[in-house]
């Protein structure tokens, strides 16, 4: 694998405090993630990366017979992508881009996987329903 060095793990020196050496654990962006931005940078200056117009907590679990596991939606940007694909404040996210919710990091990886305009498949479950929504990614401000 190919990546952008991002970040070395160190020792810790005589205070406690890191950076007293490498511990050689280095971590990395990968380059297909890379190369889109860097693309982006060069021809419009900026990351470009999407948008989703949402904030979620972590993890909900889930209970029998009532409610199901995932990320409940603690914002919507008013007139954004998930307000638009009809994503509101309480819905509880169970599925993003085809894959069980289980953490917040998902939403991070949906806007570094996709482009904006890319239509993301969402499912919800709200007042006790399962409701499928596909959200357009917008460009991030």
């Amino acid at each position: 694998m190919i990546g952008v060095n991002t970040a070395i793990a160190t020792a810790p020196n005589s205070e406690g405090v890191g950076g007293g050496g490498s511990v050689g654990v280095g971590f990395a962006i990968p380059m297909t993630v890379a190369v889109p931005v860097a693309d982006s940078l060069i021809s419009t200056g900026r990351a470009g990366h999407p948008d989703l117009g949402l904030s979620a907590q972590a993890t909900i679990v889930p209970s029998p017979g009532s409610t199901p596991g995932g990320l409940y939606v603690t914002a919507v940007s008013p007139g954004g992508p998930a307000a638009q694909a009809g994503i509101s404040p309480g819905d509880i996210v169970v599925e993003v881009d085809g894959e069980p919710a289980t953490s917040v990091e998902q939403l991070v990886l949906v806007t570094l996987r996709h482009r904006a305009g890319d239509r993301v498949p969402f499912v919800l479950w709200r007042a006790g329903a399962r409701v499928e929504v596909s959200v357009t990614l917008g460009a991030a401000p």
